[in-house]
């Protein structure tokens, strides 16, 4: 009987984790997806809603930052390497976007690490990095 027990909370274990993951699945595609199309589409202050809130804080993310990308038209956005942790709750990314300045339309290249984080109460992603650094800092 107390096999039969085990074998029973194992098996309802696996169902509630098999249901878990399509929503965290779905919800990670449309993340990375948002924020590409927002990147591509020089939508800074958009972007700005997909940053961990704690992450800007601690990080002094300004409107003067989000000022001096919207002086800038992205013309390419390429995802160069993808690491997920086993746990499926963080995730890394290196982009490389393609991208002039309009008062100086010379195309330059820059590489953009960003590093997601799943949180369990919103069934969220959440990114813990900030937005491409165009000065160098």
């Amino acid at each position: 009987m107390q096999a039969l027990t085990k074998f029973t909370l194992i098996i309802l274990v696996l169902a509630l984790t098999a249901c878990a993951t399509p929503q965290r699945e779905k919800s990670f595609e449309v993340s990375l997806k948002q924020m590409e199309k927002l990147i591509r589409w020089s939508e800074f202050e958009g972007a700005m809603n997909m940053i961990a809130p704690e992450y800007i804080a601690e990080n002094n993310i300004t409107q003067l930052d989000v000022e001096r990308l919207k002086q800038y038209r992205v013309t390419g956005y390429t995802v160069t390497q993808q690491e997920m942790d086993a746990d499926q709750v963080l995730f890394r990314q290196q982009v490389l976007l393609q991208m002039y300045n309009t008062h100086n339309p010379v195309e330059r290249s820059l590489r953009w690490n960003q590093e997601w984080r799943y949180d369990e109460e919103s069934n969220r992603w959440t990114m813990h990095s900030g937005l491409p650094d165009v000065v160098g800092r």
